[in-house]
């Protein structure tokens, strides 16, 4: 069967919002992509093409409430809105339809929204998702926001069904509801943790219950999120799809976790020696592996004091061949290179045929400052060149090509080399720092993660764990800092004394910002911006904590709104809406800094103050706050009268 093509059809009479889209589009996905600026034409390329997405415009010349979406669904093409401007117009003709998402064009960030989108919405056809719940009403609610966003689904009415799903099924994600007949969902959680991963199976705790506490447990219990009832189809949509792009994070570190492993295999068995060469006559060395011993014979130190020079190793016959090689490629001024294969010769002076895979390093003149070669042994592997140049493909994508840096500390004589690479990532260029130490790579630490770091450091050092292995911040260039994993292992001598070390960084800052994302997400409220009931929670035990230490009064108003329910009513959920932001930005104007506003649902507000000497202070903030709602609300949809 031939490969599946992806159609996107992107409809707006704006020419430069198709192109930029179409664009953004392609760079991302391998996709057809199809313009249309009118329904007209949008008509003719529904009805001749399937579609597997569609990016809409509501108001098109000859059609301009929104029927080129009704034209797409007709046809259960998923569609994303595009408007102009996000008024209560637009959001009566959209989200009274069944779409995906909508976006205002006046976002800078918009059209990288766009294709974020579209890429998670075509992941998602391959998603399955399990909810959990005894409630069908409940399932049913839910199926029709996972069902928008084009998930597979699968249902369960308790956990012995759910289990029985998941050891059948490859389920990527699972909500569960906390009330279940017989085990709870926490208990579930619990038990679904000590098979499943974090990295594997993603998991979502959900409760109506109006506590903080059911939220922490079920965190505490393998969550990786946790969403309270009520919610809006967009802060569902939102958490979904952020839990679901952590699960492709987490895949593709460990896809490169493998990829680094297999690579440290490599090089760790002794077939690979590293040199560094200045670039001087005799190419004088300034770093070379351990694994010299093994292939050649020598020492390093016979090379690091110039008693032996590289260029007196080289076969007579190869040795013209090799200085040109070197000299071409310098001139090009390429980045790396990979000469013919050549002979060294062995400290026993017998021959070793290698294979020289060559970085140029370059200070920021573009002058060439070094050369750093990989040299590979092939002498017992020169009649199976395919597949050994398949593992130095690997290694040179795991050490050249990826973001992952190379670290090999030579602990005995405290000597470390860093690949390029690893450089970069800490924002350097290669001679920018004297002399690349292990006490240069843990002086840029960030202190918060030092001690732990060293801890486990020593551990590995005594022999007490398989791997070195941990995520901290360091310290770039710039001054700003990175988080990074480091994974390394050490090698131990005949007498079980520590004698080498290698590692690599790989960069995780894109995962831990999505960590960082989720957890803001829920301790905040969605519709408004103030910290929710799981927020507040969690901040006032800090609060609670430091005035019992240090004998400080501290004070909770409670805020609720008169009339409200007539605004929701009268003039419908919009203007509610409206009525809660204009709340939330009044308390946060009305307050000072060190004053947290949260709200805890409905249109139930809490301001905590915490530090305060006289009641008399509680008092003036409240005259303040009641003398901000003493006339209607001039809405869109009308007047409301609402008081605190």
């Amino acid at each position: 069967m031939g490969k599946v093509v992806t159609n996107i059809l992107i409809v707006d009479d704006s020419k430069y919002i198709r192109t930029v889209v179409k664009e953004k589009i392609s760079q991302m996905l391998k996709a057809n992509v199809f313009m249309a600026k009118s329904l007209e034409e949008a008509n003719r390329f529904i009805r001749r093409n399937k579609f597997d997405i569609a990016i809409l415009d509501v108001h098109l010349p000859d059609a301009n409430n929104g029927e080129v979406i009704d034209l797409a669904l007709e046809y259960d093409i998923p569609v994303i809105v595009l408007s102009s401007g996000i008024n209560e117009t637009i959001k009566n003709i959209v989200l009274k339809k069944d779409i995906v998402e909508y976006v205002a064009k006046s976002d800078p960030q918009s059209i990288a929204y766009i294709v974020k989108i579209v890429s998670r919405i075509l992941k998602n056809r391959e998603e399955n998702i399990l909810i959990v719940d005894d409630s069908k009403t409940q399932r049913e609610e839910i199926k029709v926001y996972l069902e928008k966003l084009q998930l597979n689904i699968e249902e369960a009415n308790d956990a012995t069904e759910a289990i029985e799903i998941i050891k059948s099924k490859n389920i990527s994600l699972v909500l569960i509801d906390y009330r279940l007949q017989g085990m709870n969902g926490m208990e579930l959680t619990m038990l679904l943790r000590q098979t499943y991963t974090k990295d594997r199976l993603a998991i979502i705790g959900i409760s109506g219950i109006s506590s903080n506490e059911v939220a922490t447990n079920f965190l505490r219990y393998g969550a990786n999120d946790f969403i309270a009832k009520p919610f809006t189809y967009q802060e569902f949509s939102a958490r979904i799809n952020a839990n679901l792009d952590l699960l492709d994070l987490f895949e593709e570190n460990n896809r490169k976790t493998k990829e680094i492993e297999e690579a440290y295999k490599l090089f760790n068995n002794g077939n690979i020696i590293v040199f560094k060469w200045q670039r001087r006559e005799d190419w004088p060395v300034e770093y070379v592996s351990e694994s010299l011993r093994n292939i050649l014979g020598y020492k390093p130190e016979n090379f690091l004091n110039s008693t032996i020079k590289y260029a007196q190793l080289i076969h007579e016959d190869d040795l013209a061949r090799v200085f040109k090689e070197v000299q071409d490629n310098s001139q090009q001024k390429v980045d790396s290179f990979t000469h013919q294969d050549y002979r060294l010769r062995h400290r026993n002076g017998s021959y070793v045929w290698v294979t020289d895979s060559t970085q140029i390093l370059y200070d920021s003149s573009h002058k060439i400052t070094n050369y750093v070669g990989y040299v590979t042994d092939i002498t017992n592997q020169r009649e199976r060149d395919k597949k050994l140049y398949n593992y130095i493909e690997r290694f040179n994508l795991a050490i050249e090509s990826s973001r992952d840096g190379l670290w090999d500390w030579n602990i005995k004589e405290n000597t470390l080399f860093c690949s390029p690479t690893l450089l970069t990532m800490l924002g350097c260029m290669d001679g920018e720092i004297p002399q690349c130490s292990y006490s240069y790579l843990k002086a840029m630490i960030h202190p918060d993660d030092a001690m732990e770091s060293q801890r486990q450091l020593d551990a590995h050092l005594k022999g007490n764990s398989d791997y070195f292995e941990i995520e901290y911040r360091v310290k770039t260039k710039s001054g700003k800092y990175k988080w990074i994993l480091n994974r390394a292992k050490v090698v131990f001598d005949n007498n079980n004394e520590p004698e080498r070390m290698i590692g690599f960084y790989t960069d995780v800052e894109n995962r831990k910002e999505m960590e960082l994302k989720l957890e803001r997400m829920s301790a905040t409220d969605s519709l408004t911006g103030l910290l929710n009931r799981h927020g507040f929670f969690e901040r006032f035990k800090i609060f609670q904590k430091g005035a019992l230490r240090f004998g400080r009064k501290i004070a909770i108003l409670f805020i609720d709104l008169d009339g409200f329910k007539a605004v929701n009513d009268n003039l419908g959920h919009a203007a509610g809406d409206d009525i809660l932001i204009y709340v939330a930005n009044t308390l946060k104007a009305t307050v000072r800094d060190n004053e947290l506003c949260i709200r805890l649902g409905g249109d139930e507000f809490i301001i905590f103050i915490p530090e305060y000497n006289d009641k008399n202070e509680l008092i003036s903030l409240a005259q303040r706050l009641l003398s901000g709602f003493k006339e209607p609300l001039n809405l869109v949809q009308g007047k409301a009268d609402v008081s605190l």
